[in-house]
């Protein structure tokens, strides 16, 4: 396929959100993909004027590789587009040497970094939880005595529920910051450790664009969480109508604060949050729209493509959709291994018969390995599932889709 002559670049993100993109619009990007996520894709990869392979940990080294092949191929990029955590510094760097809107480096290290984020929202008036960040087992071990609470301890530059531990006693404390010490001594990127006090309650998933101080919310789900695990998702409750809390609450300005607070003015984000007696407490922000299944639950349920959406605004244009037009309630449900090994055989017939079920997608093949947490976070997930949900409750539901499907795992 031969890309448009000003492509959208599209920075660091996964083979199968590339396959994804070229199937929906065609040439309208190119790639710069990770040299070994490539290699242990397995999706068709592009033609070599559309992807551009290497170690993305070399900003210089990146940027020397896509000017060398926007001059060897005569391209002009007309914008930069990111969709994964991890890839948004080099997209602003990027961004920022070929002179393309994005959010700023600066805007990006302070999303990144959980706890300087906290102390911004703090300082402008964005109600999250207490942070602190904690380099000893007894700055953590003071930081738990004072909130008379749990804690929950995690990278300050980590993603998803990587790494990310909850504490009640001083004991547990104690083997959290065992783990996660040495997982930052592995992974230094991770920057170190944050701790927060834990916060019970419903957390929510938005995506909104802002503007100029203004905000359109685009998407609102509710998390479920995934039994055994904490901080892991099961999956996601798209909203068709506005919860009772978000009637009363002051939302879409808390989002320009939130926003503002880290220097973004225009950007494509995500929001995670929680609520503490109704009201929100931010949890994370990042310039970028959310990931894992959320896509292809918005594709089904709403006809609308967050991928395509973020390609749309890196071109300067805001696709603005209805958050909540009402109808019945679809939920994105995670198809999540419980125990490690090699997959032999994904049965999901069952699932896909369901009456409920409008897709099943994603679905890894046998010879998968499957790693648990905390030495792996991501290999468990087999697929998804997207289903239009009866008027009854969800979570029920959750769990009778989930018992329809198996996995045959060697050791």
């Amino acid at each position: 396929m031969i890309p448009r002559k000003d492509p959208v670049i599209v920075v660091g993100t996964t083979p199968d959100y590339i396959d994804e993109i070229r199937r929906k619009a065609p040439g309208e990007a190119i790639f710069l993909t990770d040299r070994n996520l490539r290699r242990r894709a397995i999706e068709e990869p592009p033609g070599p004027q559309e992807e551009l392979l290497g170690d993305l940990a070399s900003f210089s080294a990146a940027a020397a590789l896509l000017r060398e092949h926007l001059e060897r191929w005569g391209l002009r990029p007309g914008g930069v587009a990111c969709y994964d955590c991890e890839a948004l510094e080099l997209a602003a760097f990027l961004a920022e040497r070929f002179a393309l809107p994005f959010a700023s480096p600066e805007a990006v290290a302070r999303c990144r970094d959980k706890f300087r984020c906290k102390e911004l929202w703090r300082a402008h008036r964005v109600p999250c939880p207490e942070a602190r960040g904690v380099a000893t087992e007894e700055e953590l071990l003071a930081f738990w005595a004072s909130l008379e609470a749990p804690v929950v301890l995690k990278p300050r530059r980590g993603t998803g529920s990587e790494l990310v531990f909850r504490a009640e006693t001083p004991e547990e404390c104690r083997r959290a910051f065992a783990a996660l010490h040495e997982g930052v001594r592995r992974c230094p990127e991770l920057g170190g450790m944050v701790a927060e006090e834990y916060v019970a309650g419903p957390e929510y998933s938005c995506d909104f664009l802002v503007s100029a101080g203004e905000v359109h919310v685009l998407r609102l789900t509710r998390k479920m969480p995934l039994a055994g695990t904490f901080g892991g998702t099961r999956g996601y409750l798209l909203c068709p109508r506005p919860p009772r809390w978000w009637r009363r609450s002051d939302f879409s300005p808390l989002l320009v604060r939130a926003a503002a607070a880290l220097g973004l003015s225009r950007a494509f984000c995500m929001v995670d949050f929680i609520l503490r007696r109704g009201e929100p407490l931010f949890l994370e922000l990042a310039p970028r729209p959310g990931g894992d299944c959320l896509p292809p639950l918005l594709r089904v349920a709403r006809g609308w493509d967050p991928l395509l959406a973020e390609l749309a605004f890196a071109r300067g244009r805001d696709e603005k959709q209805d958050p909540f037009p009402g109808g019945p309630g679809h939920l994105g449900l995670r198809l999540v291994a419980s125990r490690g090994g090699v997959v032999r055989r994904l049965h999901t017939a069952p699932l896909e018969e369901d009456p409920r079920v409008l897709a099943v997608g994603g679905l890894r093949g046998p010879g998968h390995r499957v790693i648990l947490p905390p030495e792996d976070y991501d290999s468990r997930i087999l697929g998804y599932a997207i289903a239009r949900l009866e008027p009854r409750n969800p979570e029920i539901q959750a769990q009778e889709l989930d018992a329809l499907w198996r996995v045959e795992m060697a050791p």
